[in-house]
């Protein structure tokens, strides 16, 4: 039988491969082995409860960071042994539907991240689930509402509750007089939207905690431009090493053995200080920089892990 692994994600053609997580994944599984099969959400479907996609099989040369794609086909996605799914946010009904449809297969195929938790735990809803581990946080589509936390927190910042990588995220000081068309231009997009109180850690760096299965991998620190609250990766902004607080491990270690058990396997999660920010599920980045900065493997670990667990599978179905 001829091993698959099938990756649901972007456009590949529109991948950064030196710097793509995903891609990095995709090729260590062809080191071992695998077959890939790619395709993109919206060619997901499902003919009864029989779920497949519109895609092709990826040939990715040995060592090299180059890849060439077959012709389209169809595939049977309950015919492969694991699934990926790499596609970014936004977290839409369309992303939904995607879970749905996966649901249908997951009993039989190893579906990674766990659909129905994707589903169940948004990356920033997760953490509210642990209220003792968070700064004060509003979510909220009354404008009345956010001003009155506004008003007791003196501090904060306000951005999407299903955005990504630092859009629309804003710092709000103490009698701004902005905050009333900032607040109000994020609530006409229709949707409820998170409010925090400050952190003056930030200036300080965030921490983002790789972890695999419930287990910390690795941690690495990012410090955001002068003038700045945001700290995601970038050229301007990269990764350096680090190590957790007493307080830092203990949230990671509160949190970790309830993302295994919701199948939330691969997670990035964002600490300020000694207080848990956000929960990286849909598609977290961050394996390259840990070889670049521990000279550890962590995609090679990600597949260990994840071979474990199809061995598992596998035994529970016979």
């Amino acid at each position: 039988m001829i091993k698959t692994i099938a990756v649901q994600m972007d456009d590949i053609g529109q991948l950064n491969l030196p710097h793509d997580n995903t891609f990095f994944m995709m090729r260590e599984a062809a080191k071992r082995g695998y077959k890939i099969f790619y395709y993109t959400p919206d060619n997901l479907f499902a003919a009864g409860q029989t779920v497949k996609a519109r895609g092709h099989f990826v040939d990715i040369p040995k060592g090299k960071i180059d890849y060439k794609l077959s012709d389209a086909q169809d595939f049977d996605l309950s015919a492969s042994d694991a699934i990926l799914i790499r596609q970014d946010p936004p977290f839409d009904m369309a992303y939904v539907t995607t879970t749905l449809l996966l649901d249908l297969i997951a009993h039989k195929t190893l579906v990674l991240n766990n659909p129905k938790s994707l589903r169940d735990y948004p990356e920033k809803i997760l953490p509210l689930h642990f209220p003792s581990l968070i700064p004060a946080t509003l979510v909220s589509a009354e404008y009345g509402i956010i001003e009155e936390f506004y008003k007791k927190q003196g501090e904060i910042v306000v951005k999407p509750i299903y955005g990504r990588h630092g859009q629309r995220v804003f710092y709000i000081k103490a009698d701004d007089k902005n905050f009333e068309s900032i607040v109000r231009t994020m609530l006409a997009y229709g949707q409820p939207i998170i409010a925090q109180k400050f952190l003056p850690d930030i200036y300080d760096g965030s921490k983002r905690v790789i972890m695999i299965n419930g287990e910390v991998i690795a941690t690495m620190k990012n410090v955001p431009p002068k003038g700045s609250i945001l700290s995601g990766y970038s050229d301007r902004s990269p990764y350096q090493v680090t190590e957790l607080t007493p307080a830092q491990k203990k949230i990671c270690d509160t949190i970790g053995p309830f993302m295994a058990k919701a199948g939330l396997f691969l997670a990035g999660i964002d600490l300020i200080g000694d207080y848990l920010i956000e929960i990286n599920v849909t598609s977290p980045s961050g394996l390259i920089p840990i070889e670049q900065l521990y000279n550890k493997n962590a995609v090679e670990i990600f597949w260990n892990m994840a071979e474990n667990q199809l061995v598992k599978l596998r035994q529970n179905a016979a």
